[in-house]
């Protein structure tokens, strides 16, 4: 059983401005039409929507790529909501991000990132 005070925190972490970006980003790589792997023989650790919300927040929080994995790292609810066991390498998001239509990324960081999200949080 739930109690008051466990769920006043479950309430505040629902309202918290970082975990309601990652709810829209993952809804923004769900919807984006990314395939779920680059090819045929991945290792299918991660999959590309999963890099993508990650790379997403790594421009939304204006970090470099260590420094968003070791926070992320940290983030329990984050990784939980990912579907991560593990971080990915913080090169595995960069080289993702290399492979990744760079004019979609961009579309997509301009129109969710700079637009709607900064300014509904």
């Amino acid at each position: 059983m739930i109690t008051e005070n466990q769920q006043q925190g479950m309430d505040e972490l629902s309202t918290n401005k970082y975990i309601k970006f990652i709810d829209t980003a993952m809804a923004i790589a769900g919807s984006s039409r990314v395939p779920m792997y680059s090819n045929k023989y991945s290792k299918r650790l991660y999959n590309q929507r999963q890099l993508l919300v990650l790379v997403l927040f790594k421009e939304y929080l204006n970090e470099d790529y260590r420094d968003v994995v070791e926070l992320v790292d940290l983030m329990d609810m984050v990784k939980e909501k990912l579907g991560l066991d593990q971080m990915p390498h913080f090169t595995t998001l960069h080289k993702f991000l290399q492979r990744f239509n760079s004019a979609l990324f961009d579309g997509i960081c301009f129109y969710y990132i700079e637009t709607p999200v900064k300014s509904s949080i």
